[in-house]
């Protein structure tokens, strides 16, 4: 049985999570409670998440790949051992950038505004251009 291990990110708003999540995976799970993770052999974890990518999403052979919400209000990633050579730090980076994206969407267009222009530079440098509907 792996490991899980707990990593912090800068994430805190739930939807905008699940949505930076379903550009890589088919489907994602989010409930309003912790819900249970599974390991790769199908067996419950003692380890709990609020929005949860199962492991026939994740890869072959993969366990859950689990979020939760901690105390200060973000989410802690929940990977284990075995999955982090995939979706390891440098992975939560991304998945990080492209929840930044889906955030600013989501305030933009709450205040009446839409996407004009999205660029990427050479580097991956991501940058939006929204404007105000008229």
């Amino acid at each position: 049985m792996s490991a899980y291990n707990t990593l912090s990110t800068v994430m805190n708003n739930q939807n905008c999570l699940v949505k930076a999540l379903r550009r890589q995976f088919t489907e994602v799970e989010s409930f309003g409670y912790p819900a249970d993770l599974v390991d790769y052999v199908g067996k419950v974890r003692p380890q709990k998440a609020q929005v949860i990518v199962r492991r026939k999403y994740v890869g072959g052979a993969a366990n859950d790949i689990g979020f939760i919400k901690n105390e200060k209000g973000n989410f802690d990633a929940i990977i284990s051992d075995y999955d982090t050579h995939r979706h390891g730090q440098s992975w939560l980076d991304s998945l990080a950038e492209t929840y930044m994206e889906e955030r600013a969407t989501e305030l933009m267009t709450e205040n009446d505004c839409e996407l004009a222009e999205r660029t990427v530079s050479a580097s991956g440098h991501i940058t939006l251009k929204y404007q105000v509907n008229a």
